[in-house]
């Protein structure tokens, strides 16, 4: 599943236990909700493929690389294709696109969107990395003043504010790596206090960074973990030991894969199963707890949730939801929190039109239009980051609501205009355009800006 940044949520259908070409998109109903919404066929991919490397560009598009199991040769298999394509939700089209170059395999290989707009690429097979740029969509070498320590295999990474992408390891566990954006640059950062790998796996959980700084990791072996950037860009964090996993009886619990989700309040929702230390063995059930900051809180389950972790994922959605599917399940669920963000999390708009036209595209600006954390995070096989601005609009005679097409989110580096996709950005101000839908009714709107299931203050604005 992904969020698009007109608000609805495409997602890939799966059959048989493998990715197929079909698409669809879960569009809320007039009263935003998501659970009452409706789903409509989208076009078909170039290719079907299941657990790989994907992200919602800063110009709305998602691109999507690589499947360990695809059917590029003909029929599902474990080929690990490196087969890319990018989807074009405006256009309702998918267009294959390069993979890097000499690249023969991506399979699920981890990735990040960094700050600049640019898409990050590991290796699931070598230390190599890539950046692709969204203006010329040329690949180049990642690390060119220090080439990336371990294998990307297995990892997940997370974005910090510092624009940095922090990385525990997993075949050289308990150690970690991170990337320098501004220096091109892989270095050690650190050690793990409690060791979150399964050693015969090489499996870990999700890494989601908190409204407070610290990235918050599940491991697969009972532990977490928690890191906070060093006091400058290119200084080597700190690790320290987060609070254990509640066992299931007396059987250790973690997440070998597995998903997670930031939730408005500061919380991070996520699976947990037990396990065995045995690679081939992924356990059921799955449950589910909440990290506060500090304590691992039970919370309820879904109905479906008899199901080792790596089969699910979770997707935070704009009414600060949590969506929970399984891939060999049909029945969807949405997890409402019973918390609320601060006022600090929200975003703030800083200037918007007072009247605008059906099918025009506007500018909004403000702060915090990009959230607090990528707020999505799973491992290697899924990614699905939403730290962007999602714009809602209600109608203050019928009630109705609609979400514009946000696209094109940029702000202000010394003398020049950048994309805008980092994380807790603070002061700096943020403008995304926002296209009006043609069909909406005329007349008097309250109108707020989403990241990250958090609303903005709301303002007015007349549709003409």
């Amino acid at each position: 599943m992904f969020l698009l940044t007109d608000g609805g949520v495409l997602m890939n259908e799966c059959a048989n236990g493998y990715g197929t070409h079909r698409w669809w998109k879960l569009t809320p109903d007039a009263t935003g909700s998501y659970v009452n919404g409706q789903w409509t066929r989208m076009a078909d991919s170039n290719n079907g493929r299941k657990y790989f490397a994907s992200c919602v560009l800063a110009d709305g598009r998602l691109i999507v690389c690589g499947g360990e199991y695809s059917d590029t040769s003909g029929s599902n298999a474990n080929d690990d294709t490196s087969a890319s394509e990018i989807y074009d939700p405006v256009a309702n089209t998918w267009t294959v696109i390069s993979p890097p170059p000499g690249v023969t395999q991506i399979g699920d290989s981890p990735c990040c969107m960094l700050a600049d707009g640019r898409f990050l690429l590991g290796s699931f097979n070598s230390t190599a990395s890539f950046l692709r740029d969204p203006a010329t969509g040329n690949w180049t070498v990642a690390g060119a003043n220090g080439t990336k320590i371990d294998s990307g295999s297995e990892e997940t990474w997370a974005l910090m504010p510092n624009g940095t992408v922090v990385v525990p390891q997993c075949a050289n566990h308990p150690n970690a790596e991170m990337y320098i954006v501004g220096n091109d640059q892989w270095i050690a950062d650190g050690t793990l206090q409690a060791d979150i790998v399964e050693a015969s796996s090489i499996e870990t959980g999700p890494g989601l960074l908190m409204p407070d700084g610290r990235a918050f990791f599940v491991g697969a072996t009972g532990n977490t973990a928690l890191y906070q950037s060093g006091a400058t860009n290119t200084a080597v964090g700190n690790w320290t030991a987060g609070p254990p996993i509640p066992q299931s009886g007396n059987k250790p619990q973690g997440a070998k894969d597995g998903p997670g989700a930031l939730l408005p309040s500061g919380t991070v929702l996520f699976a947990i199963a037990p396990v065995d230390g045995i690679s081939a063995n992924y356990l059921s059930p799955s449950t589910f707890f909440e990290f506060d900051g500090s304590n691992i809180n039970s919370t309820n389950d879904p109905s479906n949730a008899n199901c080792p972790t790596y089969v699910g994922r979770m997707l935070l959605v704009p009414t600060g939801q949590a969506l929970w599917v399984r891939e060999d399940n049909s029945n969807f669920y949405a997890y409402t929190e019973t918390g609320q963000p601060q006022n600090s999390f929200r975003p703030v708009i800083t200037s918007s039109p007072n009247s605008v036209v059906r099918g025009a595209t506007v500018a909004i600006s403000g702060t915090q239009f990009n959230g607090l954390s990528q707020a999505v995070s799973y491992g290697d096989d899924y990614a699905a980051a939403t730290n962007y601005p999602i714009v809602r609009i209600t109608n203050l005679r019928s009630g109705t609501i609609s979400y514009c097409r946000t696209a094109n989110h940029t702000t202000v580096s010394g003398s020049a205009t950048v994309p805008s996709m980092g994380v807790a950005t603070g002061a700096a101000v943020v403008t995304t355009q926002v296209a009006i839908p043609g069909n909406v009714e005329i007349g008097e709107y309250t109108l707020v800006v989403v990241a990250n299931g958090i609303a903005s203050q709301s303002v007015s604005v007349r549709v003409r």
